[in-house]
């Protein structure tokens, strides 16, 4: 059996990890493998360093992933997790948890410096996941791209969501919302990605409270009966105002007004799945205008 050490879980990991003896491996990509529990809770074991409220980290990075069978089963006790069939064992012993740290006071400068990064995310990568969406909705003067025919129906939802949001209409704004549920390919469809940024920006911003939040409970029900369990958990941690550190460090950026710090927080942004950071900074956006 070969071992590996755990070096931190995050804090949305705690809660399956103890309350379960089994998962299974869900899926198993370049960046990590997914196990999934009994009620849907994910856990990722990430060979890659970014702290995560979902993610367990080990001590050492892996430049090719592990070896494992989608669908085996994993055996969970207090202190690790062994995968018996591909010959895996994960020490917990050690782990310590990982929290997201408190959102920066709110700069008066926060739509300015989201706006900038805006532009500079549509300019690196124009036709990346929900990306071509950006310039319809931020109301940009220059004629964009004509925007892709499979793009028209989000877009519609999601101007439709802004005004709604804008006069305080939560049930309208709930109901064009959960039409984005489970949109496009992947384990987290760019609509779900979406989603997930406007939860986020919308807790971290000051916007709504973690737990009392009516329309972030309503999207996370929905998602756990439309969507990936990955997507479920990930709009979860989202409305509690918790994600993966790059799209923390873009939240920060942004809420804070430091454009100084836009350039990391772009190439994290880049750096998140293969459009998930870009189509989570879509979500971002809608939340600028009310």
């Amino acid at each position: 059996m070969r071992r590996y050490a755990i070096l931190q879980a995050g804090s949305f990991t705690r809660a399956p990890l103890a309350a379960h003896r089994a998962a299974r491996v869900q899926g198993s990509t370049s960046k990590g493998i997914f196990l999934l529990f009994p009620d849907r809770k994910v856990v990722f074991l990430s060979y890659q360093p970014f702290a995560g409220p979902l993610n367990l980290i080990l001590a050492e990075k892996y430049s090719r992933k592990l070896s494992v069978r989608v669908g085996e089963t994993a055996q969970i006790t207090e202190a690790e997790i062994c995968l018996p069939e591909s010959g895996l064992c994960f020490d917990l012993s050690a782990a310590r948890t990982w929290q997201a740290p408190p959102p920066p006071p709110l700069s008066s400068d926060w739509r300015k410096t989201l706006e900038t990064l805006a532009r500079q995310a549509f300019v690196a990568r124009p036709a990346g996941g929900w990306t071509p969406l950006l310039p319809h909705l931020m109301g940009w003067s220059e004629p964009p791209a004509p925007l892709p025919a499979e793009l028209e129906t989000p877009l519609a939802r999601l101007l439709a969501a802004r005004l709604a949001l804008q006069a305080r209409e939560t049930t309208a704004a709930v109901e064009q919302l959960q039409g984005l549920i489970g949109l496009g390919r992947g384990l987290t469809p760019s609509g779900d990605d979406c989603l997930a940024g406007l939860l986020l920006m919308r807790c971290r911003a000051g916007r709504a409270q973690p737990g009392a939040d009516t329309m972030a409970e309503a999207l996370v029900e929905a998602a756990y009966e439309r969507t990936t369990a990955i997507s479920a958990n990930i709009l979860e941690a989202a409305a509690a105002g918790q994600a993966d550190e790059r799209l923390l460090q873009a939240c920060g950026a942004i809420l804070a007004g430091q454009e100084g710090r836009l350039p990391q927080a772009l190439n994290g942004l880049l750096d998140y799945g293969s459009s998930s950071g870009l189509d989570s900074m879509v979500g971002m956006v809608v939340l600028s205008f009310y």
